[in-house]
């Protein structure tokens, strides 16, 4: 394999974006290799946006080093980049055609007209548009110059696309339908992708690897399956995930396996044995209950929704959401019984890091 092949497509190093003396971004290293799809996801807020934006060129870098194919890009222009940047507002001229729109980057670099319409019907193929290549863009739906917006930015075949919350504008079915389309189109054009979104869900379902960012910095990178079975913090096993896990405060007892819940019952944790003793806090994801258990619990609320049963019982002090794909029916004020699957976690409440 010969050194082209090995380069990262994108290096970051000991990055640091600050404005005056507030630093939002601290020193923050990344690689993302040629042809992934990686998602940026964190809290309004956390500095996902403004890395996005100064992969960009959008924002000055206040301290590291930005490299794309090796190169040194930290004073290089936007422009001299060669990358594509699809935003939330879809930015289309008005006055231009959906044909004419998707080749207006192109006629700026003064692409040979044929060139143009050739890229212009061939991504339109792509994406769905070709039989909207006449209209304009009041003409279209939201979902339809989402795809015109991304149509502009494939005809330019840049080495990095760049996403930051692209679906937000749209409505939740339109938003389910549109992130599989950008995903198959990932798997088509093979082109390295950096996906900004606030939704946890659009993260795990697009992405070979999620970074998690949490107040400037990078709390865990991995795949979605790795973030999501082996969080390394509170933060990030309460961030992925729909219902969060549950998170019960307490004290493990290393010799018995139990798990004694503060102001609440013990609970056996069976042939699961952690080297620790202690306080800790007991990380149980929503779907690692089951029904019919050795645990007595009061309902405190009931939700069908359709497929699902989410119900809210509590715990000592702390509320807790149980998933069942069962119909469960019961009412508030009811006691069930319910049991742990193996699959559950301990974390170090003085750190927040997960123990086991």
């Amino acid at each position: 394999m010969g050194a082209e092949e090995d380069m990262t497509d994108i290096s970051v190093q000991r990055l640091r974006k600050a404005y005056g003396d507030i630093e939002v971004i601290h020193g923050i290293d990344l690689t993302i290799e040629r042809g992934e799809f990686v998602a940026l996801v964190g809290p309004s807020g956390c500095g996902k946006s403004t890395l996005l934006r100064m992969i960009a060129g959008l924002e000055i870098i206040s301290g590291g080093d930005l490299l794309i194919d090796g190169i040194r890009m930290n004073d290089v222009p936007p422009k001299d980049r060669d990358i594509a940047m699809v935003f939330q507002s879809y930015a289309l001229y008005p006055h231009m055609t959906v044909a004419e729109n998707m080749a207006f980057s192109l006629r700026l670099r003064k692409v040979p007209k044929s060139e143009q319409e050739t890229k212009v019907k061939e991504t339109a193929r792509i994406l769905g548009l070709d039989h909207l290549l006449a209209r304009y863009p009041k003409e279209l739906s939201g979902g339809q110059r989402q795809r015109v917006a991304m149509g502009r930015a494939i005809v330019r075949d840049p080495k990095v696309f760049l996403f930051d919350e692209p679906l937000s504008n749209l409505d939740a079915k339109l938003r389910v339908h549109t992130r599989g389309e950008i995903k198959a189109l990932h798997q088509r054009l093979d082109t390295t992708t950096v996906y900004v979104t606030h939704d946890q869900i659009e993260a795990m379902t697009m992405a070979d690897r999620i970074v998690v960012m949490n107040g400037g910095r990078i709390e865990q990178v991995g795949t979605p399956l790795e973030l999501y079975d082996q969080p390394a913090n509170v933060f990030v096993a309460g961030f992925l995930g729909s219902p969060a896990m549950n998170f019960v405060p307490g004290k493990y007892e290393q010799s018995s396996g139990l798990f004694r819940i503060q102001n609440g019952p013990a609970i056996n944790l069976g042939i699961k044995r952690w080297n620790f003793d202690g306080d800790s806090i007991l990380g149980i994801r929503p779907e690692e209950f089951r029904l019919n258990g050795e645990l007595s619990v009061t309902l405190e609320l009931v939700e069908p929704t359709g497929a699902d049963t989410h119900i809210v019982f509590r715990w000592g002090d702390v509320p807790s959401t149980a998933v069942f794909h069962d119909r469960v029916v019961a009412q508030p004020g009811q006691k069930i019984s319910l049991g742990l699957s193996g699959n559950v976690h301990l974390f170090d409440p003085r750190t927040t890091n997960r123990v086991f």
